[in-house]
């Protein structure tokens, strides 16, 4: 990628520490808060019962792509039972942050900033979603690091992230040029070698969205549906209260509160036994952590942090921030009848 043009000048990562002079915690960050827990059951088993077996009452999600083998519905119950297993390995606590001298608001300012940089850079979905994992993994494994470092960690891991799902990688001085210059190519390939030994070279966990699409195939949900359950799981990303939760549970959430704010009114069963068999999880696992949820909806266009809710605005996202179903007055609505 050449170096970026703009037509109006860009607000680079920069002094963060100028940034929080301005910062306001907005209700959807429940840093005083207890941390949300990451599961309401007993643990997997070592076996593939869980996945394997299409149950009576369950649809068999995968019968119609036998002879695609694109879709890999041989083998595909063993790559999720294998995702399943190992999903544990890649997140962190939310209390990391705690003995540390970067703080959570710090953490969110970071955060909304990167959404920023991948939307204009115009990556791939499963970049920023890596660049997040990477930022909270690293920073949990250097409790030195400083607030000062935040915007070289930041872009750094970005740029990671992009070796790993883009076809053509932005160029280094693209990312110098997003910290306003306070971070040298140098400086950046020397803390990529570093992040690499942080995370032992662990460059593909598994995320959110990998598992949200399984669980919109398994829902048999319109892409309008996918489409604001992937605009929740990213409002997720600047509060570190989810950092603990387990992606198939970040994705199964956002997947369930998107189908009741898609039916507030007249409330049916909408997780059904395919729903339940296929994410391993029943509707009271998700409830609680769904109702979190549900606090970013209600507050996400009243946020300090508006990088998501900015980008789910446009076009190229089908406005999905401005559909009926996640507008403050419906999450309202919900959010009373959940209660």
């Amino acid at each position: 990628m050449s170096s970026m043009t703009t037509t109006r000048k860009e607000l680079p990562l920069g002094d963060i520490t100028q940034q929080m002079a301005t910062f306001r915690v907005s209700q959807n960050y429940h840093l005083s808060r207890k941390p949300l827990r990451t599961q309401n059951r007993a643990p997997r088993g070592e076996n593939q019962e869980n996945i394997d077996p299409v149950k009576k009452h369950v649809r068999n999600i995968d019968a119609e792509d036998a002879d695609k083998f694109q879709f890999c519905s041989t083998y595909v119950n063993d790559v999720f039972w294998y995702a399943f297993k190992t999903e544990g390995n890649s997140i962190v606590p939310s209390n990391y942050l705690d003995d540390h001298v970067v703080t959570p608001r710090f953490r969110a300012i970071l955060i909304n900033r990167l959404v920023e940089v991948h939307d204009k850079f115009r990556l791939s979905p499963e970049v920023i979603y890596l660049t997040v994992n990477f930022v909270d993994r690293y920073l949990y494994a250097t409790p030195e690091a400083t607030k000062k470092q935040l915007h070289a960690i930041g872009v750094t891991a970005m740029l990671l992230a992009c070796k790993v799902e883009e076809v053509s990688v932005p160029a280094v001085g693209d990312f110098v040029y997003i910290t306003d210059h306070e971070a040298s190519k140098d400086e950046i390939m020397a803390l990529e070698v570093d992040i690499l030994k942080k995370l032992k070279c662990d460059v593909m966990p598994m995320h959110a969205l990998f598992f949200l699409r399984r669980f919109s195939k398994a829902g048999d949900v319109a892409p309008k549906k996918h489409c604001i359950a992937k605009y929740i799981i990213e409002l997720s990303f600047v509060e570190i209260a989810f950092t603990q939760v387990l992606p198939s549970k970040v994705a199964a959430c956002a997947l369930y509160l998107t189908l009741r704010l898609a039916a507030v009114s007249s409330y049916a069963n909408c997780w059904d036994s395919t729903l339940e068999h296929y994410s391993t999880y029943s509707e009271a696992d998700l409830v609680d952590t769904a109702v979190e949820m549900l606090e970013l909806v209600k507050n996400a266009g009243r946020s300090s942090c508006m990088a998501v809710h900015n980008k789910y605005k446009q076009s190229k996202c089908n406005k999905t921030a401005l559909y009926p179903e996640v507008s403050r007055e419906n999450a309202q609505k919900l959010a009373l009848r959940m209660k």
